[in-house]
């Protein structure tokens, strides 16, 4: 019988011994600390015991944003940092890999945008996460912000407006006019 943190498997695993030893395999699509109980339905055979099984996730399947750390839609052209970004690396039932320290994610530009991506752009993932927190671009155009993981080669993209910070007054007066007041909408 495995008991998990998360929810509670009622599994019954038979096989039989071999020289005193069993072996079982155990397949789960949650990560994390399972306790399993052995037990016999022979009279005078094993004595009951338990023992804990840790699950951790090692298959990298994929590479996405971090949920409630996507890059925006829309950021200002300003030397402002952009809000915090975040990239998790995944398996193939969607746990990120916790087993995942120390390798590079690298943010790049794709296309050809006239300016330059700006802030620290390789981090290295810790727990199969990595944030990047002070990224900015100044140039007023549409851009597509690439996160790649080095060692897999994994990559996600997003289209990013860069929009102007601060409009700017024009104020036109025309010879022999007398200025008094301006308004201005910002267009974007």
């Amino acid at each position: 019988v495995l008991d998990g943190a998360a929810s509670t498997y009622q599994t019954s695993l038979t096989g039989n011994l071999v020289n005193g030893a069993g072996t079982f395999t155990l397949r789960s699509e949650q990560i994390g600390t399972l306790t399993a109980t052995a037990s016999t339905t022979t009279p005078g055979g094993i004595v009951d015991g338990t023992t804990s099984i840790n699950i951790v996730s090692d298959a990298i399947a994929g590479l996405r944003w971090s949920t409630g750390l996507e890059p925006l839609a829309q950021y200002e052209a300003t030397a402002s940092n952009w809000s915090t970004i975040g990239a998790e690396l995944y398996d193939q039932f969607g746990n990120i890999v916790t087993s995942n320290t120390g390798e590079d994610i690298v943010l790049s530009l794709d296309g050809a945008p006239t300016g330059t991506l700006s802030g620290t752009l390789t981090k290295q993932t810790l727990f199969g996460q990595t944030l990047f927190s002070d990224i900015n671009y100044v140039k007023v155009e549409t851009i597509t912000l690439r996160a790649t993981h080095t060692s897999s080669s994994e990559t996600i993209t997003q289209s990013i407006d860069i929009i102007p910070s601060n409009p700017k007054k024009v104020i036109l007066v025309m010879e022999g006019e007398t200025f008094v007041a301006v308004s201005y909408t910002h267009l974007t």
